[in-house]
């Protein structure tokens, strides 16, 4: 009997012993960071953190330009903080987290530091977002435990934390992978890698320095320098000579494929894995979406195709619809339906002004596919960050620095205007008496003005004011 319970017992002991230890097939802190493989396993989590399609070309509805059906709170004066939402610290853990356990020497050094950096371009962007929202937060580097005290920390000032983003941009435009390195594929433009780092550097940047440069802060870095970091990450992007304008500038927003000439990361859709988005039914509905349409003064704004302004010409406000969007600018008949809009069933759409508050309804984002109008299941491609968008940072930050010259003008604004087929594309020697009076009052800087404009509004830079609208307070 003796030699059948101390049997039994050896089984319960051993039993519990196997219990104890973590399953083979799970990921865990004792196995989770071994192997290269396993740091590209845990970064490809990261990439829930950028902006879904939904973000993006929502994001036009609290622009300058845009018409939607109802003001929200935002623009009443009665936005509190319970509105906003947005104090979630869930992906940062996950990053810091990872940047506390990902150094392991048995992995390859130059492995490391790719991940390390991709993780680190994951916080610059997630306290960029909380710094544009909030001003001051706290500045969080290490995963914290649940009775932490730094749980309860103050926060942060905007300055301090804003330095520690571009610390983390630094690094990640080192040691980030380049596309051209031959260690990345990206067949989609959906992989981050440095020449996306450093369009987010330089995007972040300018942001940065012309809100220190208007709001009169002085703290270092200076706003000049803000301003200098993102003119020579956008001047990187532009000297790799990988990156060009596409022909098609209105395909760009609806192909199933992102352009890889000019798009440089893009949140893609695919039918078979069942990722779709609904930019269709969302700018076609009635009842679904907001009824966005641009506003008669931003219409206003885009030239003629011969490069005049359209606001020098005679009677120009009074003008007929047919009239008034003849012989523009070719962006605007790529962004708004006009007459001779036609879609998958051959037939042509006119403005539905029951789907649009102003007439000028959007057609930007809108796929010719008639099918998706009144579902979820679109799976275009939408570019988030463009080679474009690159060009007007560079433009914008050399003409803030006051050492913006002609040659600038020509491989930037001017080098849009040519791709959208306007015929003369000089820069211009005065101030556009329309643009200043209905945006910027305050400015007599020519260059600056129409650079201004143009990164408020959807014709070369990306769709979110949020992130590209530099100049708003």
């Amino acid at each position: 009997m003796k030699k059948i319970v101390f049997f039994l017992l050896s089984l319960v002991v051993a039993g519990c012993n196997t219990l104890e230890q973590n399953p083979s097939d799970k990921l865990f802190e004792s196995n989770a960071f071994q192997t290269e493989a396993d740091l590209k396993l845990y970064t490809n989590g990261f990439y829930s953190m950028l902006p879904s399609a939904y973000t993006i070309f929502y994001g036009d509805r609290v622009s300058d330009y845009m018409a939607p059906i109802a003001v929200g709170k935002f623009f009443l004066g009665s936005y509190t903080a319970q509105d906003s939402g947005g104090w979630s610290w869930g992906s940062l853990r996950n990053v810091n987290y990872f940047l506390s356990h990902y150094d392991n020497p048995a992995i390859p050094a130059e492995a490391r530091a790719h991940y390390g950096a991709l993780a680190r371009l994951m916080r610059a962007m997630f306290y960029f977002d909380k710094v544009k929202r909030f001003g001051d937060v706290p500045w969080y580097d290490r995963p914290l435990e649940y009775d932490d005290p730094d749980l309860y920390k103050p926060r942060d000032s905007r300055e301090f934390i804003m330095k520690k983003v571009l610390e983390d941009l630094e690094d990640a435009c080192q040691h980030l992978r380049s596309r051209d390195g031959g260690q990345l594929s990206d067949s989609d433009c959906s992989v981050i890698d440095r020449y996306v780092a450093l369009a987010l550097k330089a995007r972040i940047c300018l942001f940065e320095g012309t809100f220190r440069k208007y709001h009169g802060i002085t703290a270092e870095p200076a706003p000049e320098e803000w301003l200098a970091e993102a003119a020579d990450a956008a001047a990187q992007v532009m000297g790799s000579q990988l990156f060009s304008l596409s022909d098609d500038y209105g395909n760009l927003f609806v192909s199933e494929e992102a352009d890889k000439k000019e798009v440089l990361l893009a949140i893609v859709h695919s039918a078979g894995l069942q990722v779709h988005h609904a930019a269709n039914w969302y700018y076609t509905s009635p009842s679904y979406g907001e009824c966005l349409g641009l506003t008669h003064q931003f219409v206003n704004t885009y030239l003629n195709v011969d490069g005049s302004r359209f606001t020098d010409t005679l009677g120009y406000d009074e003008m007929e619809f047919q009239d008034e969007v003849t012989a523009r600018d070719p962006r605007l008949s790529a962004t708004i339906r006009c007459g001779h809009y036609v879609r998958s069933d051959g037939k042509v759409y006119p403005p539905d002004f029951g789907a649009c508050t102003t007439g000028y309804q959007i057609r930007k984002w809108v796929s010719r596919d008639v099918s998706m109008d009144s579902r979820s299941m679109q799976t275009t491609a939408i570019p988030w960050i463009r080679y474009a968008e690159v060009l007007l940072d560079y433009a914008e930050a050399r003409a803030e620095l006051g050492v913006f010259t002609v040659g600038d003008w020509d491989k930037t604004v001017g080098a849009l205007r040519h791709r959208a087929g306007i015929t003369s594309v000089g820069m211009p020697t005065e101030a556009d008496p329309y643009l200043k009076q209905t945006y910027f009052p305050e400015l007599t800087d020519p260059v600056l003005l129409e650079i201004r404009v143009l990164s408020l509004s959807p014709k070369a830079s990306v769709s979110t004011i949020s992130d590209v609208g530099k100049q708003v307070d």
